[in-house]
């Protein structure tokens, strides 16, 4: 059996001695700052300088409107708005904007949340009437009372 070498002396200390004279050589002080010199005197492409500038402000936009994303809060729309309800009543009944006008003033005489509840409900409407018998034009309820009935 063949004694074997640790890999230690392998990798660190047989290319030391494996390696031409020069690497044991020591610099001279005017080679090194020569050679520093040479490294760092290089002239800068400035289209590489602005192309480096471009990047940078490129990617510090990207994260500011990264973090803007994140901070926003979205609000969902609201699903069952009382209004866009009654619009679409409105529009599927064929009621003109002062039909809509006159039972949004009577619900609101009534203290009903929406003008709806007098379509919906005939007792609610005949209450309605009979609390305002002067104020409420009864040609214009009937109408309404008829596009619901026929509508509905």
């Amino acid at each position: 059996m063949k004694p074997r070498l640790p890999l230690w002396f392998i990798i660190f200390v047989l290319p030391a001695f494996l390696s031409p004279a020069t690497c044991w050589a020591q610099s001279r002080q005017d080679e090194v700052f020569r050679g520093i010199n040479d490294n760092v005197g290089q002239e800068v492409d400035p289209n590489k300088l602005i192309a480096v500038l471009v990047a940078i402000v490129a990617v510090a936009m990207l994260v500011a409107v990264v973090n803007y994303s994140r901070k926003r809060n979205v609000n969902p729309k609201e699903l069952n708005s009382p209004g866009k309800l009654t619009r679409e009543i409105a529009r599927v009944i064929g009621l003109k904007p002062t039909e809509v006008r006159h039972l949004k003033s009577l619900a609101e005489q009534q203290q009903l949340i929406s003008p709806l509840t007098l379509l919906i409900c005939p007792s609610v409407m005949s209450r309605a009437v009979k609390d305002n018998p002067g104020t409420i034009d009864r040609r214009l309820l009937a109408s309404l009372a008829r596009k619901a009935i026929d509508k509905g």
